[in-house]
């Protein structure tokens, strides 16, 4: 290769090259360190072909483009007659491997590490190598401010506009000829003058809707003005001012529904508010009362069906649950409700009672009724302190009959001891365990009798 190509003299091992190789050493130490790492490997595998000239071989690696290869192989050059050829050829083949890294920077999207660096290299370029250095350094800022580019678009898509704003300014600064990227900018400009414009209008009209007293529609009109100047607009504070009244009148208006017990129209008004301004402590407290008056209301309907069907326990078990809820305008339908399960549970047990007196279930009965008494605090039902009195008057009579014969039984007197038993029966069949006693004494008399009549047997 002719030395009219810029080649410069080799320089001995531990010192530096003069002219052009000292700018070309300084930017052989700018390649990525995994080239650099190679060369060493490259030198080692070199010195087992050392018979070939390093000339030859040198070339004939540049010439395949393996410019580590032929600068590992100028470097092991050791004929005397082509030092200054071989220093040349060195030099050469190490800005190409410089060019060959800044070009592996960029295919790796590394334009800001090759941009770093590009300045000493071109300052360090050979002159018939100064245009090619330049163009790597145009195609790095191509390459960057079609990065920029890119995020512009995605912010654009996701109508971040004033982040596109930004990236489309950085993409100019890198690559002012990119038209895309101005011509997004001047769209995007042109678009946030329409918005601003379009969003006075909602502000205005909003402004009338207030001045005629309709609300909800102002609100709806700042809600849009807002998203299109932002955050901290006049728009916004609109909005959220309106939104907090109307949120205040929802819940007003719920409160008086509710008092009315009308659940429906409160339900709506309730979810307004909420709608409005979610988790408000008011709103939540007002869901609680709905809850309450919608579970107690449901409750009085269920009490109302236990009594119908007799189901006097499972009527008091609901009272209690109408209680729990606490509803003081069903207080009077609670009363109401408990006094006729009361009722209802008071005639079941007077008919109870009427059928263990009608069995001659006296104590039973006696019991039943006293129960009555009880509950009814002194306050009977029908006829039952009258009936209580009677059978009370029977239980006596059977206490002492059932006495007189525990006594003859205890003297020996059989005949006495059935006559007072009977007696005893007859007055109230379940006392003590007369019936029991009558049963015994009965049986074995048939089994005495029995035994007589079949004397053989």
């Amino acid at each position: 290769m002719p030395a009219a190509l810029g080649f410069c003299d080799k320089v001995p091992s531990g010192q530096e090259e003069a002219g052009g190789g000292a700018r070309q050493n300084g930017a052989m130490d700018l390649l990525p360190r995994p080239l650099r790492l190679a060369a060493g490997l490259t030198a080692l595998t070199l010195c087992a072909a050392c018979q070939t000239s390093g000339l030859e071989r040198g070339d004939a690696a540049f010439r395949r483009g393996d410019y580590l290869g032929a600068y590992h192989a100028y470097e092991q050059g050791d004929d005397p007659a082509t030092d200054e050829i071989l220093a040349a050829r060195l030099a050469r083949a190490r800005w190409f491997l410089i060019e060959d890294g800044l070009r592996e920077l960029l295919a790796s999207d590394r334009e800001e590490q090759a941009l770093a660096v590009l300045p000493q290299v071109i300052s360090a370029a050979p002159l018939d190598r100064v245009e090619k250095t330049a163009e790597l350094e145009a195609r790095a800022r191509d390459q960057l401010g079609s990065r920029h580019t890119r995020r512009a678009e995605d912010l654009l898509e996701a109508n971040e506009s004033d982040a596109a704003i930004r990236e489309l300014m950085l993409a100019l600064s890198w690559n002012p000829e990119d038209d895309l990227a101005a011509n997004l900018l001047a769209m995007t400009a042109d678009r946030i003058e329409r918005e601003a414009h379009l969003g006075e209008e909602f502000y205005f009209e909003g402004m009338d809707h207030l001045r005629h007293g309709f609300d909800v529609r102002a609100r709806t009109s700042f809600h849009h003005a807002a998203e299109l100047h932002g955050p901290d607009s006049r728009a916004q504070h609109r909005f959220e001012g309106l939104t907090e009244d109307l949120a205040a009148a929802s819940r007003a208006e719920a409160r008086t529904l509710l008092d009315a017990d009308l659940l429906g129209p409160a339900f709506f008004a309730i979810r307004s508010a909420d709608r409005l301004e979610p988790e408000h402590p008011e709103t939540e407290e007002l869901i609680s009362r709905l809850q309450a008056r919608v579970s107690s209301a449901n409750a009085l309907l269920a009490g109302d069906l236990a009594i119908r069907g007799k189901r006097t326990a499972l009527a008091l078990e609901i009272l209690t649950e109408i209680e729990q809820w606490g509803v003081a305008a069903h207080r009077d339908e609670a009363r109401e409700l408990a006094q006729r399960n009361e009722d209802l549970t008071l005639d079941l047990d007077y008919r109870y009672g009427r059928a263990l007196e009608l069995d001659e279930q006296v104590v039973r009965a006696a019991e039943v009724y006293a129960s009555m008494l009880e509950r009814g605090q002194g306050f009977g039902w029908a006829d039952v302190e009258l009936r209580v009195s009677r059978l009370q008057e029977r239980i006596q009579l059977a206490a002492a009959s059932f006495k007189a014969a525990l006594a003859a039984e205890q003297a020996g007197d059989a005949t006495a001891y059935r006559a007072r038993l009977e007696e005893t029966v007859r007055a109230a069949s379940d006392y003590a365990d007369a019936i029991d006693r009558l049963t015994a004494l009965r049986m074995a008399e048939a089994t005495a009798a029995a035994a007589a009549a079949n004397p053989g047997a």
